[in-house]
């Protein structure tokens, strides 16, 4: 459902931005301000700001699964492309790669 909100709703330049939203106002309540501003105990506040770190945790483990098929590494795709060398001699042929 992360995912979806993203692709229909931000990816869209005529949309509302509501993902954007949703994770500015969970990294809101992980900093615990509006909870300190209503008069939060100490114990309180730390169970908010726990409870939202966890949830942008859970909304970038989505985003990174879901993005997992469209991203190439650069690196690992520099090794696939090198040409394999073949070195032949009479009685040996070697490999690199």
């Amino acid at each position: 459902m992360v995912v979806d909100i993203y692709v229909n709703y931000d990816c869209d330049l005529s949309s509302a931005n509501i993902f954007e939203r949703l994770v500015d106002i969970v990294s809101k309540i992980a900093r615990g301000r509006q909870a300190f501003e209503i008069g939060a105990t100490p114990n309180q506040l730390r169970g908010i700001r726990t409870k939202g770190l966890e949830c942008l945790v859970c909304i970038l483990k989505c985003m990174v699964e879901w993005s997992k098929d469209l991203y190439v590494n650069p690196h690992l795709q520099a090794q696939v492309s090198q040409p394999t060398i073949v070195t032949s001699s009479p009685m040996i042929t070697v490999e690199k790669s």
